[in-house]
């Protein structure tokens, strides 16, 4: 009996870090993990965004790559950002944006490139809607600068 203790003590820390070496090396790469759009009423800005969720492991400098539908009819709007260790979760942001209706859905699209060959590993899309259009928003913003100071213009 005092050997077969050990015995398993030993079987069942090996199995576990077997196991912690483990990787899943099926399924998607990646998932969105919210969004949405945001409107900064004192600025008079819109903006959206999303946030992906690392699900399986990425090299180092593995670029991600975030397509923002332009509401205004333009050619997408691109982010990057590159795989960091330690990170799980990037947040993605569109630059500010015109022409935004309500209940209309805009994609947003992520897409893995290889580190150094830029060649896409996958590509993920979602479509996002905002509850207000850009009509919401005042013609011009009510504060400006740093302090948020009031427009004097207005």
């Amino acid at each position: 009996m005092r050997l077969v203790r050990p015995i398993l003590i030993s079987l069942f820390a090996g199995l576990g870090l077997l196991l912690a070496g483990c990787e899943n090396n099926s399924g998607p790469w990646l998932a969105f993990d919210g969004g949405g759009f945001v409107f900064n009423y004192r600025t008079a800005q819109v903006f959206y965004g999303f946030n992906v969720r690392l699900l399986r492991t990425l090299a180092n400098g593995t670029v991600l790559v975030a397509e923002f539908q332009d509401p205004a009819g333009g050619p997408d709007l691109v982010v990057r950002d590159m795989v960091r260790p330690n990170t799980d979760v990037y947040s993605f942001q569109s630059p500010a944006l015109t022409g935004v209706e309500a209940h209309k859905p805009y994609k947003g699209t992520i897409k893995i490139l290889e580190a150094g060959t830029n060649k896409l590993i996958a590509s993920y899309e979602r479509d996002f809607k905002s509850q207000v259009g850009q009509d919401w928003l005042p013609e011009k913003p009510l504060v400006v600068g740093p302090g948020y100071k009031p427009n004097p213009e207005l």
